[in-house]
């Protein structure tokens, strides 16, 4: 088994830079989870998540994404001669 897991979290204020106008603190967080699986010889199955999380003012936006994989990989046999 493997795990891969990255994350980042942000924040700002912004301005329109002509008059001293607050337009609103902005916000953001993202992760994303990553895990494999290797049950057999060949064989791995993975499991993905991400995660964006973003906020301006009074509107909020979650976002998950799911995703599964399955891979096969083939090997040739090595022969070994004595």
């Amino acid at each position: 088994m493997s795990i891969d897991f990255n994350m980042t979290k942000s924040w700002n204020k912004q301005s329109n830079g002509i008059i001293q106008n607050d337009l609103g603190k902005t916000e953001s967080y993202t992760h994303n989870l990553n895990v494999f699986f290797y049950p057999l010889e060949n064989h791995t199955f993975g499991f993905y998540w991400d995660q964006i999380n973003s906020k301006l003012g009074q509107t909020k936006l979650n976002n998950g994404f799911f995703d599964v994989s399955y891979q096969f990989s083939w090997a040739k046999k090595k022969w070994i001669l004595n």
